[in-house]
C-alpha cells in the first residue's frame, strides 16, 4: 500500500539510544532529581506540627482494628498531609501497600504536586516503595508536565530491582506523547522491548496515536505491522486511529483499505470508525461513496449516532444539494433509517437550516 505522511519522519533508533543512556545514567547515580519549586514539608510548620509532638491529631479511620490509609472523599488535603506525618511515625509503620493507597487517594484529588513531595519525604523517612506507589508518582509527574523526571523514576525502578508493569510503561509513553515528544516515546518503547518486556495493545495504541498526531502515519502503519509480528493483536482503536490519520490526509481510499483489512481480521469497526470515513468522503464531496458506506454500516448493525447524521447532512449542505430531488431522497432515506433503528436523534442546529 502506498502511504504518505504529513511531516518528515525521524530516526527512532537514535531516540532509543538516548533513552537508554538516560536510564543508564540515572541507574548508576541512583537518584531521582525531583523538579524544583515543588511544595516542601513546610506545611508541618504551617499546622504547628513537630516531629516530637502534635497538639491535636486528627482521628483516622480504622477497619478491623487496623490502620486504613485511603482517605475518604470529604477529608481535606491538610488532614491528609497530617495523616501522612502520623503514618511515617507509627511503630510499626503501615505497609507499603497502605502508603500506596494513601498516595492514590491524594492523586485522585488531583493534588499531584503534593504526591511528588510526599514521595520525596518517603525516601527521606526510609519508607520503601513498590511498583504501585512509583506508578502513582510517574502519573503525577506526567500530569504536571514533568515527564523527564518521570523517566528518571523508571530508572529508579530498575535500580531498586522492582519489576515495572504495563501501567508503568503506558503512563510514561502517554506522558511523552502528550508533551509532543514522539521521538522519545518511540525510543522508550524500543528500549522497553530491548529489555525483554512485552508491550500490550495499549502501549502500541499510545505510540501509534502519537505518531499519527505528529503526521508520521507511515511509521504508525509500520508499527501496526510490527505489532502483529510480535503477537499483539490490534483492536478497533488501533485501526480507527490510523484510519483517522489517513482521512485527515485526504487519503480516504487508503482508509477504506484498512477498514476492509480490519473486517477481514475479525475486528468489527464501531460507529467512530465509520463516522471518520464518512466525514472523509463528505469532505471530498464524494456523497455517493458516503451513502454506500452508510448502507454498509447499517447492514453490519453498527448503530449510527447524532454525529453520523450531522456528518451526512453537513456534506449535503456543503455541496448545495439539499434542494435537489435526488439528494433530498437520500436525505429522506437517511432519516427513515434512523427512525427504523429507533434512535433518538438530536441534530446540531445546522440541520434545522435545511
Amino acid at each position: 500500500m502506498m502511504m504518505f505522511v504529513r511531516k518528515g519522519t525521524f530516526r527512532a533508533t537514535a531516540s532509543s539510544s538516548a533513552i537508554r543512556l538516560l536510564l543508564q545514567q540515572h541507574v548508576e547515580m541512583g537518584i531521582v532529581p525531583f523538579p524544583p519549586n515543588f511544595p516542601s514539608f513546610s506545611f508541618f510548620n504551617h499546622h504547628h506540627i513537630t516531629t516530637s509532638a502534635c497538639t491535636k491529631k486528627p482521628s483516622l479511620p480504622k477497619k478491623n482494628g487496623g490502620f486504613v490509609s485511603n482517605t475518604s472523599n470529604d477529608i481535606s488535603i491538610d488532614d491528609a498531609l497530617t495523616s501522612f506525618y502520623r503514618m511515617v511515625h507509627m511503630n510499626p509503620r503501615p505497609s507499603v501497600v497502605e502508603f500506596g493507597k494513601f498516595l492514590g487517594s491524594i492523586a485522585k484529588k488531583k493534588q499531584y504536586s503534593s504526591v511528588v513531595s510526599l514521595c520525596s519525604q518517603m525516601d527521606l523517612f526510609g519508607v520503601t516503595h513498590n511498583v504501585y506507589s512509583l506508578n502513582i508518582l510517574i502519573n503525577c509527574l506526567c500530569r504536571l508536565n514533568h515527564v523527564d523526571f518521570a523517566v528518571s523514576v523508571l530508572a529508579k525502578i530498575f535500580k531498586l530491582g522492582i519489576q515495572p508493569d504495563a501501567i508503568t510503561f503506558n503512563t510514561l509513553i502517554n506522558g511523552l506523547c502528550n508533551e509532543g515528544k514522539i521521538k522519545e516515546a518511540v525510543g522508550l518503547f524500543n528500549e522497553i522491548v530491548r529489555r525483554g518486556h512485552e508491550p500490550n495493545v495499549i502501549s502500541y495504541n499510545t505510540v501509534i496515536n502519537g505518531l499519527c498526531k505528529s503526521g508520521n502515519t507511515n511509521m504508525a502503519v509500520h508499527l501496526l505491522k510490527k505489532m502483529e509480528q510480535n503477537g499483539c493483536k490490534p483492536d478497533v482503536v488501533t485501526y480507527s486511529t490510523i484510519i483517522d490519520s489517513l482521512c485527515k490526509d485526504r487519503l480516504v481510499n487508503e482508509a477504506m483499505e484498512f477498514l476492509s483489512e480490519m473486517v477481514d481480521r475479525g475486528i468489527p469497526p464501531d460507529v467512530v470508525t465509520y463516522n471518520t470515513i464518512l466525514h472523509g468522503f463528505c469532505s471530498l464531496g464524494q456523497l455517493n461513496e458516503a451513502t454506500r458506506l452508510f448502507k454498509e454500516m447499517v447492514g453490519r448493525n453498527v448503530m449510527p449516532d447524532t454525529v453520523t447524521f450531522n456528518i451526512l447532512v453537513d456534506g449535503l449542505c456543503k455541496e448545495g444539494m439539499v434542494s435537489e430531488a435526488r439528494w433530498s431522497s437520500y436525505l429522506k432515506w437517511w432519516i427513515g433509517t434512523f427512525h427504523r433503528m429507533s434512535l433518538l436523534i438530536v441534530p446540531y442546529s445546522m440541520v434545522f437550516a435545511i
